[in-house]
């Protein structure tokens, strides 16, 4: 077998394998796996550089087969995601795998065998109960997912000739769900995400370039949602989406091509290592998805503003160097939090990135029970498999962001309520990778502690305001590998007699900031019972290019709003 990964085969089980571990609770200590979506992709890839025959399709296929649920029910056409799973764990599975092998139909089915095609056939008659299945019990807010069943459905409806009630449905499933995107600014915000938005437009792509009977109400619909996100791909051009919801750069500064750069021709000879997602982008080019985008309409840089659900807002400051971004209200929707997964274990609500490298994002931390975790987390592989922050209170608690920027300049409030009597301790850091500045902590000036981060082009100041006058300020703590926290910790004791923990935080790429803030009551908060700590205040503060005058408010509807 002449392909480039002859030495990850395993001939015995018929599938490649992969050092490990797994991303799956069933999976998480297990080395090597043999994943079933890397399968489906590499089997595409095979196909696509021209070498199909050097790969062992059928033995693949019967593997495949063998790993998706076929009994009638709920689950039929899932897929486990490692063939080591004993059941499917991730859903996800179903669409990574599914798509790679419709793809590989579509254009290289003339190219199989008899017995190869029969199992294939197999897999997709079971793949398309599945899907039509989700599109009628999933949760549209959730558009990467969503959208990745509608589209696998569609493609299979004209591969597999469905009946005309069916199609009727799917249509009327499609279009309901783009009017939502459009609607409610895609749900819990994934056209804010580098991974997942790059999905979706893979996503659309597929069904665009690839559907040919597509009727031209969808057509034109999932068209104009792909201009949305590519309006947004390109003001962030080379670099990452700020603020960053669903995202694995806990460890690691992001590193991101624009979507549109991505989309090139496949280099003769080139094949390339896929894993979950089968790799699209060379395939795009040669079906003409140029012809598809306008060219951008600005480039990258400048303010730039979203819409998100529900109202809110996020917004970026792109300069050449260094950026900035934040998102007024977060979580954006309830739906985006449940006890085993939702968007604050993966989300920087507030963050900066330098092209350098520097990696900036506010962090949750709790422990319990000598449990450490975190929102966003500390690693992806690492983190707890409830990812809560509490596994003593359902639903679950989660730290509430909401910011006000304007330009490189930022003011956000961070309130984490209520609080767990079980943590033994309660963090909010900014927590800094790959740090290029020199680091100065400005001494504690009343309730108001600044940090400057020094760089050739500029000083991007921090700003910590201690709303309880308790005198928590934050503290540096050094790590490896150029990291470094900025962190503000509550213990136990203090933890036990709080309603709340509320803190107002700040960022400025314009420089230092040299006059402490105003603050004082606010008089005409309204009249409820409150905590020492859930005051009500009114703070004016100059900045060297913005005037703040804010309310602040933790038992409000809008806890922190212009004056």
């Amino acid at each position: 077998m002449s392909i480039p990964w002859v030495e990850s085969w395993n001939d015995h089980v018929g599938l490649w394998h992969v050092p490990g571990p797994g991303h799956t609770a069933f999976t998480r200590h297990m080395r090597p796996v043999h994943p079933i979506p890397d399968a489906a992709s590499r089997l595409l890839e095979c196909a696509e550089a021209g070498r199909l025959g050097d790969a062992p399709v059928e033995r693949v296929f019967r593997a495949i087969r063998a790993a998706q649920t076929t009994e009638p029910g709920p689950m039929e056409g899932a897929l486990r995601w490692y063939l080591e799973e004993d059941r499917p764990y991730d859903a996800n599975a179903v669409f990574f795998a599914g798509l790679g092998l419709i793809i590989l139909w579509k254009r290289h089915g003339n190219s199989l065998d008899a017995a190869s095609m029969g199992i294939l056939r197999d897999i997709c008659v079971s793949l398309r109960v599945n899907f039509m299945h989700a599109t009628h019990s999933g949760g549209i807010y959730y558009p990467n997912a969503a959208l990745g069943h509608l589209v696998c459905a569609w493609l299979l409806h004209e591969l597999l000739d469905d009946p005309q009630s069916r199609l009727h449905a799917l249509e009327d499933a499609m279009l309901r769900a783009a009017r939502y995107w459009q609607q409610h600014h895609w749900g819990w915000a994934e056209h804010l995400s580098d991974i997942y938005s790059g999905v979706i437009l893979d996503e659309i792509a597929s069904l665009l370039l690839m559907s040919r009977r597509l009727p031209e109400e969808i057509r034109a619909v999932y068209t104009e949602l792909l201009h949305d996100l590519m309006r947004i791909d390109d003001a962030f051009g080379d670099g990452p989406r700020l603020p960053a919801l669903r995202s694995y750069d806990f460890e690691h500064s992001p590193r991101v091509i624009a979507y549109r750069h991505s989309i090139v021709p496949r280099k003769p000879g080139e094949m390339a290592m896929p894993h979950n997602m089968p790799l699209l982008r060379s395939i795009f080019h040669d079906l003409g998805w140029h012809d598809l985008v306008n060219k951008p309409a600005r480039q990258a840089g400048g303010n730039v503003e979203i819409p998100c659900c529900d109202g809110a807002m996020a917004r970026a400051c792109v300069h050449e160097d260094a950026r900035l971004g934040s998102v007024s209200r977060f979580p954006v929707m309830p739906e985006a939090e449940a006890q085993g997964w939702g968007l604050s274990w993966q989300s920087m609500p507030v963050a900066f990135w330098r092209n350098e490298g520097d990696w900036g994002y506010w962090q949750w931390a709790t422990v319990e029970e000598g449990r450490l975790s975190a929102h966003p987390a500390i690693s992806h592989h690492k983190a707890p498999v409830s990812r809560a922050l509490t596994e003593k209170v359902a639903p679950p608690i989660v730290g509430r962001t909401y910011a006000m920027q304007q330009g490189g300049n930022l003011l956000f409030l961070r309130v984490m309520r209520p609080i767990c009597w079980t943590w033994e301790q309660l963090t909010d850091r900014l927590h800094l990778l790959d740090s290029h500045a020199q680091v100065k902590a400005c001494p504690r000036r009343d309730r108001w502690t600044q940090l400057l981060l020094s760089y050739p082009q500029r000083v991007i100041s921090v700003h910590h305001v201690d709303l309880s006058a308790s005198a928590e300020s934050p503290v540096i703590h050094p790590g490896l590998d150029n990291q470094m926290d900025w962190e503000v910790t509550w213990p136990q004791a203090v933890i036990r007699t709080r309603q709340a923990c509320v803190t107002l935080w700040g960022v400025s790429l314009d420089g230092e900031v040299c006059e402490q803030p105003m603050i004082a009551p606010d008089p005409d908060a309204r009249m409820a019972p409150r905590a020492a700590e859930e005051a009500a205040w009114r703070v004016k503060w100059s900045w060297p290019t913005i005037e703040w005058d804010v309310r602040i408010d933790p038992l409000s509807d809008q806890p922190l709003r212009m004056a």
